[in-house]
């Protein structure tokens, strides 16, 4: 498993569009993830792939994110609209893809 950051691709462009999301009540669709971070730099959508294939998406929010929540805007970042494909669930992929995160933002 790794976490990539989203560019757009055909072939990232085909695996957003065959995640399966479909409650929406507290996250949000890679869709609205990427479209935000298209006209805010501080946001960095991240992909998390297992065996090459797209399993969760989420959003790495830095400065401003986690001031609006106290936070330090030079040391923190928030983690926005953290998701799991509808058809990878119940695997720990979620709990794996947060041990990976510290490494990442390293």
């Amino acid at each position: 498993m790794q976490l990539i950051e989203y560019s757009e691709t055909i072939t990232n462009l085909e695996s957003i569009s065959n995640y399966q999301l479909t409650d929406l009540t507290y996250t949000g669709s890679p869709e609205a993830i990427i479209s935000k971070s298209k006209f805010d730099s501080e946001r960095k959508p991240i992909m998390i792939m297992d065996n090459e294939k797209l399993v969760g998406f989420f959003c790495l929010h830095l400065r401003q994110g986690p001031a609006q929540y106290g936070g330090n805007p030079d040391s923190d970042i928030l983690i926005r609209a953290f998701s799991i494909d509808e058809r990878y669930r119940h695997q720990h992929l979620a709990k794996l893809s947060m041990i990976l995160v510290d490494d990442y933002v390293d």
